[in-house]
């Protein structure tokens, strides 16, 4: 059978160990084998085998693609730095290998501890996988790995050490021994979010925020979440209860409502109010819930937790107009600061996506279930702050 498995080799110049070592990935149904190799001058060797001819490298954790000649590729003068590295068919994002992240390594860094990390995919909440494997392994002395830059450590298993129950994103990974003051330089691994599925369509009931909160899209954005969870609570129960207002143009709406989403005359609030809100009701029921503020995400991530079956609460524009820059600009009474609005804010509840017709399928406060143009909708997402919350239900309190 070995006749029909082309090999395409690709050296990358990434420069992490002088000795050779080798890490194998692959793809969920293994049609798709790489394995990275250490050179002894310091750069990455990637042998690929696939069932098919054209395949695609990524160097940035899955973000972008390109395409691998059938003779092979060559990359140099790259900068120092972390590169996650996955293949797929062309332009085939079911296809796509596991994520192993190799580190260039600037002038400056501490050569001691040299490692690489293998990212497994996250198929349900929390159930992604992030391998650290310590090439210059030595059994006489005791490691410590932090996933978090150096702020907690976990003791070392050996040369691999397998962390599981992760969600997908990047982790900044840091090696260390016990009594050493020296430690590695931070390698930013990837854990890959879900595979893209093509076509998603989460069935939540949608919300209309008129007539009752003329301003209220995002409490009624959070209360079509909760419903999707089975909780009958009325938009107006959490504007009322629920949700922290401030008075007309007297504090930052990252920290409160800014006027009552009652009245035509308020602006509105971002991702911490809404999470904190989420947060208050669902402490006083007897289920247990994570409110996960992503704001600072990729796009991707959102489309991830949507494959995994959660509908995700975003900021956009009303319609996918075009935001206005400080649209009204007040003082913060509380520290004296300026506060700068956005004009046409906008949050709703995205439930799906069509990948092949590029739509992003969304329950809108204002619209009902609607379709918008995907390259847009993320293109608003991105200018309103990448903000967005994920509510997943789970087993334990906290």
């Amino acid at each position: 059978m070995m006749h029909k498995t082309p090999f395409i080799l690709l050296i990358l110049i990434l420069i992490i160990c002088a000795s050779p070592k080798a890490a194998a990935a692959q793809n969920s149904d293994g049609s798709i084998v790489f394995d990275c190799e250490v050179t002894q001058s310091g750069g990455l060797l990637i042998k690929a085998e696939s069932d098919e001819q054209l395949l695609e490298c990524s160097t940035d954790g899955g973000r972008s693609f390109f395409t691998v000649p059938s003779r092979g590729l060559y990359m140099s003068s790259l900068p120092a730095g972390s590169y996650n590295v996955s293949l797929r068919k062309q332009k085939s994002e079911n296809s796509r290998t596991d994520t192993v992240s190799v580190l260039i390594p600037g002038e400056r860094d501490d050569s001691i501890y040299r490692f690489r990390c293998t990212g497994t995919p996250e198929y349900a909440y929390k159930s992604g996988t992030l391998k650290v494997t310590l090439t210059d392994y030595n059994p006489e002395k005791a490691y410590l790995i932090s996933l978090d830059h150096g702020g907690t450590y976990t003791r070392a298993c050996g040369r691999d050490t397998l962390f599981e129950g992760l969600s997908g994103g990047y982790y900044d990974v840091v090696v260390k021994t016990i009594g050493s003051p020296s430690r590695s330089p931070v390698l930013r691994a990837f854990v890959p979010y879900c595979p893209s599925k093509g076509m998603v369509n989460i069935l939540a009931k949608p919300i209309l925020q008129l007539p009752e909160l003329p301003t209220g899209c995002e409490i009624t954005s959070l209360a079509m979440a909760l419903r999707f969870y089975g909780f009958n609570i009325d938009k107006t129960v959490l504007a009322d209860y629920f949700l922290e207002k401030s008075e007309y143009r007297t504090s930052d709406f990252n920290s409160t409502f800014v006027g009552d989403p009652r009245s035509y005359n308020a602006y509105g609030c971002y991702s911490p109010v809404i999470v904190n809100c989420a947060r208050r009701f669902l402490d006083g029921t007897k289920r247990h819930f994570d409110v996960n503020d992503l704001t600072g995400c990729d796009f991707e991530e959102c489309l991830g937790y949507l494959n995994m079956g959660y509908p995700v609460i975003v900021w956009v524009t009303m319609g996918m107009a075009e935001p206005v820059e400080n649209s009204a600009v007040w003082m913060n009474r509380d520290n004296g600061e300026i506060v700068r609005w956005v004009g046409n804010e906008h949050c709703v509840l995205l439930t799906g996506y069509d990948s092949h017709g590029h739509i992003a399928i969304c329950c809108d406060p204002l619209k009902g279930r609607i379709g918008y143009d995907s390259r847009i909708f993320k293109q608003r997402f991105e200018q309103m702050g990448c903000q967005a919350i994920a509510i997943v239900e789970t087993t334990d309190k906290g």
